[in-house]
């Protein structure tokens, strides 16, 4: 099991001095966090000693005690089955990394003798991180690759911490109870938001699209219609008369019991009309 405390690291001195473990930095509220593995009494009895002295303290949702001498056995048959099923890749000089094993710029390969290592021996993520930043290629934008954001924490007290820190943005790939897809995007975005060289194509997975041909003629079945068209639109689609100059267009949608028609009169079509004065009014005749 894993548990994990919050507190001062001065007052938790008295409680972890005998043990191997690595805390996070202190910051401006001196407060640390503190990992431990070991067995589940052994660790419930530490988390209510810790809790009854004012300190904060869980059991983490994990059921094996990583990076501890319990991972023991497990490592070597670990590390007879990395040797056995996967060749390795060999290094990059593009890449740099820094063990968190040792804390250090890693200067060989990383081989199954070293993951197997990684896996019973103390996180000195702390150290790893500070060799990190202080390196002259230092990045400044860290990406945490794992399911849930879980260093979130420690590394925002490791970089309050450290002078040479500002500058430096932090994202998780993934958040716990979200769809990986869209925290993938979201970090994608955020990259490309900060003015990194993101290619969106690749992200976005553009493909180029192709016309289909040759497909199968579709069998129309034509046997039951559903359209259905009212009465204005089939007055406008079979006018029985042309617009009369004087009386117009039957009003669409009337019914021809009792038609109603509508006309906009306008000397310039029907001048005639000028012929029909009173005056110097030109009026309607029969009006």
């Amino acid at each position: 099991m894993l548990a994990r405390v919050t507190s001062s690291k001065d007052s938790l001195i008295k409680y972890f001095w005998h043990i191997p473990v690595v805390p996070s930095p202190a910051n401006t509220t001196n407060c640390a966090l503190w990992a431990r593995s070991g067995k589940r009494e052994a660790l419930e009895k530490l988390a209510e000693e810790l809790k009854a002295n004012g300190h904060f303290a869980r059991l983490l949702q994990v059921d094996l005690a990583y990076h501890s001498e319990l991972m023991g056995v497990i490592g070597e048959e670990y590390e007879e089955l990395l040797k056995s099923g996967f060749a390795s890749l060999g290094g990059s000089s593009d890449v740099s990394i820094f063990s968190s094993v040792t804390g250090l710029k890693q200067t060989t390969t990383t081989d199954a003798l070293y993951w197997k290592t990684n896996m019973v021996s103390p996180v000195r993520f702390d150290k790893a991180l500070n060799e990190m930043i202080s390196d002259e290629k230092a990045p400044n934008y860290l990406i945490e690759i794992g399911p849930s954001g879980a260093l979130a924490g420690p590394i925002s007290q490791i970089l309050k911490a450290l002078p040479n820190s500002d500058g430096i943005s932090y994202s998780p790939s993934w958040a716990r109870g979200q769809a990986a897809g869209k925290t993938i995007f979201d970090l994608a975005g955020r990259l490309f938001v900060a003015g990194h060289d993101i290619i969106l194509r690749s992200v976005n997975q553009y493909t180029n699209t192709k016309t289909l041909i040759y497909l199968p003629n579709y069998t129309w079945n034509h046997s039951v219609k559903y359209w259905h068209e009212n009465a204005s639109n089939k007055d406008w689609r079979f006018k029985q008369f042309v617009n009369h100059e004087l009386r117009g267009s039957k009003v669409i949608g009337t019914t021809w019991k009792s038609p109603t028609w509508r006309k906009l009169l306008n000397l310039i079509d029907v001048p005639w009309l000028k012929d029909h004065k009173m005056g110097s009014d030109v009026l309607m005749p029969g009006a």
